[in-house]
Parts: structure tokens; C-alpha cells; sequence
């Protein structure tokens, strides 16, 4: 079934467009995510197989993957000028990863070649009903180092949001976010699993910088201690930097909380699923897509003097409130791109244009 989602945003954190193809002012790249390009291999199964069992495989798939590398490909799909920022082996998958980024116009001057480890692959096995189980050998993309970012400084510089990925290491994260907040850049952050069980206090330093957080309701409850989504929020607000949160919830739909007000909930779409595998990461990749077009248009207004993107993005959320059903509309954009998703072999195999979503969106009545 497809995530539904959350919206939280914390209007008391520290401050530090006709055609969205249009150049933003000063920036090049609209985003720019860091984390994991990872080669999937994706098998289809009747069943999962017990302890010591064997079941038979009916069909498997080789297809690029990676959950920030999703989200850039699918935003590129989608019309923002993007790029990545990560590591691949120097072997045939990192040939391929880097290929099914230019393929789709992702720029890849981010992205360093290892010469000694391989590139990143996940083993997923997908039953009748498309529940999956993940098996991921790290390589190269979790070899990142802080001294990379710093290498890779000027590529940073391009983009308006600096997206952080999951990775298995914070400190190239810890640079990225300190870097982009120092330069006045949107930073948005999808934690994962294995970050989101380090606890936020583990991930203060990131979590400081950050301006929209996106996290399952899983790794909400683990991240911030509580079992309550609401006192979780009041945890994060109260400890963080963090402005926006995005919360997946399941089959239940979504709902958005601003200004300690609720909104309504928005169901999902009800669409055959095969492979859930990036349904997160184009909900993400749909719902960015959807606020920047928004505050693109808004942002000769709202910008002047020296005010900073990251401050400018802030005032247009406050503005935006006001807008009745501004921010349903973004989760609603998000959750169609995650429809597309959900009913392909792969992550990427049936990623959706703008205009696919907005006719989607208007065929089902919302």
C-alpha cells in the first residue's frame, strides 16, 4: 500500500514561476541530493522463503536505484534542474548508474569514482502482494568522506536545496548541512533506518541546519523516542533546527499540522501496487516539485536586500499558509507521483512528467 504523509512545520526554529524550467536567480540546479546510487536487483517471488527454504524466483530485474538518487531522477522527470553528489565503484554498475543519471538530464559533476570499492548493490525480493525485504551491500556510495564534500564544495553552491540522503556515515552529511546553511541554501534530509536509530541527539548536527525533514512514521518513533507523532514533533521542534516535517503513515492517508493547526486527511490513491521499492522517494521527489514551482513564482517578491534562500523559503511558507489548500495540494502532488511508482517493476521504470501527474490528479477528481 502506498504512504500516506504527515506534514509539521515549526515556525519558531533558527533562521541562520510561469515556466519552472527558468533559471532560479543565481542558482543553476534547483536540487542537488547526497547519499547512495546503488545498482537494485529485484526478484519476484510467490512467497518469502522460511528458515533454511527455498522458493523460486519468477522473474528478476537489474535497474539503477539508491534513495536519494530516485529522488533526483524522478525531480528531473518531473522539470527541476538537478544533480548528485555521491560515490560509485569504477566498475559496470557505476557505468550504468552514471549513464541513467545523464539519460534523464541529472548533472554528475558530484559524483567520485572509487577505485577500490565496488559499487553499491540491494537485493530485493518482492512477494504476490508487494511487500518487499531489502538486503544491501554498501560499496562505494557509503565510503563517502567528509573531505569529498569538501572537495565537491562548488558543486554544492549550484543548488537551492541541498537534499541529504541515508547513509551509513553522518560525517559527510555534518559538512554538507553546515556548508549548505553557511551558503544560505533550502536543506532537506530522508534519514533512513539505520540513521533514524541513531536518535536526533546523535544527529544534532544535522538536524540543525535542516529546513524539511522526511521520515516514515517508523523512523519518526525512533528517532525522537515517543510513540506519539505529536509529542514526537514537540520533541523535534523543541531540540532542533528543523521547519518542516514530512511523515509517511502508511494506508492511513496524510495529514499536515502548521501553526499547531490540523488539516485534513488526504487519502491515497488507490491504484494496483506491483514493487513499492522509491515510492518514498517520488512522493518526496513530487512533493518538493510542487512547493518549488510554487515559491519560484513567489520568489521576485518575497527575496530582496540580502535575505538568503533559506530565509526567503521560510517567509513563502508562512505566506503560503494562507493559501487555502496550498500545502494538501503539495501532498496531494506527491502522492500521485508515488502512485506511478508503486505500479512499475523498479523504482525509476515508470516515473511520471509533470504533466502526466497534473492530468493523473485531475482524472481522479482531487
Amino acid at each position: 500500500m502506498l504512504d500516506g504523509f504527515l506534514i509539521i512545520f515549526n515556525p519558531e526554529a533558527q533562521d541562520p514561476i510561469d515556466d519552472f524550467t527558468m533559471e532560479t536567480q543565481h542558482k543553476p540546479l534547483d536540487l542537488v541530493a547526497i547519499g547512495a546510487a546503488n545498482m537494485d536487483i529485484i526478484a519476484k517471488v510467490d512467497k518469502f522463503p522460511e528458515i533454511d527454504d527455498q522458493v523460486a524466483v519468477n522473474t528478476l530485474t537489474y535497474a539503477p536505484g539508491g534513495s536519494s538518487a530516485n529522488t533526483v531522477v524522478s525531480a528531473a522527470k518531473l522539470g527541476l534542474k538537478v544533480g548528485f553528489l555521491g560515490k560509485v565503484g569504477r566498475d559496470h554498475n557505476g557505468i550504468e548508474l552514471i549513464k541513467a543519471f545523464q539519460d534523464v538530464g541529472v548533472d554528475t559533476d558530484g559524483i567520485i569514482v572509487d577505485a577500490d570499492l565496488p559499487s553499491g548493490q540491494v537485493f530485493i525480493p518482492v512477494d504476490q502482494h508487494a511487500d518487499r525485504m531489502i538486503f544491501a551491500f554498501p560499496g562505494a556510495p557509503q565510503a563517502l568522506k567528509r573531505e569529498d564534500i569538501v572537495v565537491k564544495a562548488s558543486f554544492l553552491e549550484k543548488a537551492l536545496v541541498v537534499h541529504l540522503g541515508s547513509l551509513r556515515v553522518t560525517e559527510p552529511l555534518v559538512e554538507a548541512a553546515r556548508r549548505a546553511s553557511d551558503i544560505g541554501a533550502i536543506v532537506s534530509m530522508n534519514p533512513g533506518g539505520i540513521n533514524a536509530t541513531r536518535g536526533y541527539k546523535a544527529l544534532k548536527g544535522i538536524l540543525d541546519h535542516v529546513d524539511v525533514l522526511v521520515v516514515s512514521r517508523r523512523e519518526l518513533d525512533k528517532m525522537f523516542g515517543h510513540a506519539d507523532i505529536d509529542r514526537n514533533a514537540e520533541t523535534c521542534f523543541q531540540n532542533t533546527g528543523v521547519k518542516l516535517m514530512v511523515v509517511t503513515l502508511g494506508p492511513r492517508g496524510s495529514k499536515y499540522y502548521y501553526l499547531g493547526a490540523s488539516g485534513e486527511i488526504e487519502p491515497i490513491f488507490d491504484v494496483p501496487a506491483v514493487n513499492t521499492t522509491g515510492a518514498g522517494d517520488a512522493f518526496f521527489a513530487g512533493f518538493m516539485a510542487k512547493l518549488l514551482r510554487r515559491f519560484k513564482e513567489c520568489l521576485p517578491d518575497i527575496k530582496t536586500g540580502e535575505m538568503s534562500y533559506k530565509s526567503a523559503f521560510h517567509a513563502f511558507l508562512k505566506q503560503e499558509d494562507k493559501a487555502l489548500g496550498f500545502f494538501q495540494g503539495s501532498l496531494t502532488f506527491g502522492n500521485a507521483t508515488a502512485a506511478f511508482i508503486v505500479q512499475g517493476e523498479s523504482a525509476r521504470v515508470n516515473m511520471p512528467s509533470w504533466d502526466m501527474v497534473v492530468r493523473f490528479i485531475a482524472d481522479h477528481n482531487r
